[in-house]
C-alpha cells in the first residue's frame, strides 16, 4: 500500500459530527468543518491551555486516589502499604491539588495508629479546626502545631511498614517514635491549647516574674545529638496569664523545678559512686596495713569496702545535691541542668564507668569465685570496674584525647 501525502492533503475534511442547519444531504461542499478543524482554525492567534488532571474538582481527585488502592477482598495488604508509600513519597509532591488529596488519605489512614501511641493522659487534636489567619493565606498552612507532627509520624510509619513487609529480618527500633511522642507531640499540643489565650501583665503578683530563655547551641560535627533529646525537657516559660490561670502556671513551674532537681540529684549520685569507688580501695588498703599489718588484709573485706564506699558516696553526694538544688531558684537549677546535660566530658566518664561496671561485675565472680562471698564479688567487682572506667577517661584526657565541647549559652531574663 502506497500513501501519497499530497493526495491526502488535497482531499476535503471529513463531514461534521452533526448536520448543519440548511445543509442539503449528500452535498459535496461543507460550509462548516468538523469541531477539531474548527478549533484549530480559531486558535491560531491565541493558544489553547491544555487541560490537566489536577484541574479536576477535589472530590473527583480524591476518588481517583482511592481507586489506586487494590481491593481488600484480594488480601493484598502489602500492596496497599506500598501504594501509601507511593502517595507519601511521589504523588503528593506533584502539585497542591494532589497534595491535599493524598494527605487526606494518609492522615485518615494513620490517625488511629497515631492516637494509640500517645502517652497516658495526653490529649491530641492534630487536624486543624481553627480559621487560618491572614498571615497564612496559603491553604496548606495551619496554626495547628500538631498537624506537622502527625505528618512526621506518617512519613516514618509508612516507610517502616513497607520495610517490614519486604523482609522478615527487618526489626523496628523500640525508640523509633520516642522523640515524637515524648517531645514533639506534647510541645505542639501545649502550643495549641495556649493559642488564643489573651496575655495580660500582672502587677499585683510580685512573686511571679516572666522568664525568657535564649539558648544558643553549637554542636561538633561528630556529636550524637539525638541521645540528648529526652534528657532535656521543654523550657516552661511562666507566662503572665490572667488571674484565673495563675495557680496553674505556678504549679507548672514548681513541677519543672522538681524535675530539674531530680535530674541533678541522680547525676550527683553517679558522681559520688564513681569518686568513692575510686578512693575506697586504696584508703582501705593503707588503713589496714598501717593498723594491723599485711596479714590482716583479705580480698573479701577489700571488695566489701569497695562497694560500701561507693554506695556511701552515692548517698552523701545525692543528699548534698538535693539540699543545694531544692533551695535554689528555678533559673539557677534550669541553667545547671542544661550545662550538665551537654557536658561531653561527664558523659564520656559515665560511659566508661558503666562499661567497667558491667565487665568487672561479670569477670570478678568468674575469676575469683571461691576467694570471697558472692555478693562482695559482684558488687565489689562492679565498684572496681567503675574505678577502672574513670581512670581510663582521665587517662585519655591527659593524653590529649579530650571530647569535643558544646558551646551553650543560657541567658535568663527576669525583667
Amino acid at each position: 500500500m502506497i500513501l501519497d501525502d499530497k493526495v491526502i492533503m488535497s482531499l476535503p475534511p471529513p463531514p461534521p459530527y452533526l448536520p448543519t442547519p440548511g445543509m442539503q444531504p449528500g452535498s459535496p461542499t461543507l460550509p462548516n468543518p468538523p469541531p477539531p478543524f474548527y478549533e484549530s482554525q480559531q486558535s491560531t492567534n491565541q493558544a489553547q491551555r491544555p487541560l490537566k488532571l489536577s484541574a479536576f474538582p477535589s472530590h473527583i481527585l480524591l476518588q481517583i486516589v482511592y481507586n489506586a488502592f487494590p481491593s481488600l477482598d484480594k488480601g493484598l495488604v502489602e500492596r496497599q502499604r506500598k501504594v501509601l508509600l507511593w502517595l507519601a513519597k511521589s504523588l503528593r509532591l506533584v502539585n497542591k491539588s494532589f497534595y491535599i488529596a493524598c494527605m487526606h488519605v494518609l492522615r485518615s489512614t494513620y490517625l488511629p495508629a497515631y492516637t494509640s501511641m500517645l502517652r497516658p493522659y495526653y490529649s491530641s487534636d492534630p487536624f486543624p479546626s481553627t480559621p487560618v489567619p491572614r498571615a497564612h493565606s496559603n491553604s496548606l498552612n495551619t496554626v495547628q502545631r500538631e498537624t506537622p507532627v502527625l505528618d512526621l509520624f506518617i512519613a516514618l510509619k509508612v516507610r517502616e511498614d513497607v520495610f517490614v513487609d519486604d523482609s522478615e529480618l527487618h526489626l523496628e527500633r523500640e525508640d523509633m517514635f520516642k522523640d515524637i511522642f515524648d517531645h514533639a507531640q506534647p510541645k505542639a499540643r501545649r502550643c495549641n491549647l495556649h493559642f488564643g489565650i489573651p496575655l495580660k501583665p500582672i502587677v499585683e503578683q510580685q512573686h511571679c516574674r516572666p522568664v525568657k530563655y535564649k539558648i544558643a547551641l553549637t554542636y561538633p560535627k561528630s556529636f550524637p545529638v539525638s541521645r540528648f533529646h529526652n534528657a532535656l525537657l521543654d523550657f516552661p516559660i511562666l507566662l503572665c496569664l490572667p488571674a484565673s490561670r495563675m495557680s496553674e502556671a505556678i504549679t507548672e513551674q514548681a513541677l519543672a523545678h522538681a524535675a530539674d532537681t531530680n535530674y541533678l540529684v541522680r547525676q550527683s549520685m553517679n558522681t559520688g559512686y564513681q569518686a568513692m569507688s575510686l578512693l575506697a580501695p586504696p584508703l582501705y588498703t593503707v588503713f589496714i596495713i598501717a593498723r594491723k599489718g599485711r596479714s590482716a588484709w583479705s580480698l573479701n573485706r577489700f571488695l566489701r569496702a569497695t562497694w560500701i564506699g561507693g554506695v556511701g558516696g552515692s548517698a552523701v553526694f545525692g543528699g548534698a545535691a538535693y539540699i543545694r538544688y531544692a533551695n535554689s531558684t528555678f533559673e539557677a537549677t534550669r541553667a545547671r541542668r542544661i550545662d550538665s546535660a551537654y557536658d561531653t566530658s561527664r558523659i564520656r566518664r559515665e560511659d566508661h564507668s558503666t562499661i567497667g561496671v558491667v565487665l568487672m561485675g561479670v569477670l570478678t565472680p568468674a575469676l575469683l569465685w571461691k576467694r570471697a562471698a558472692a555478693v562482695n564479688l559482684i558488687l565489689g567487682g562492679a565498684g572496681l570496674g567503675s574505678s577502672f572506667g574513670v581512670l581510663t577517661h582521665y587517662g585519655r584526657l591527659l593524653s590529649g584525647d579530650a571530647p569535643e565541647k558544646i558551646n551553650i549559652q543560657v541567658h535568663g531574663n527576669t525583667s
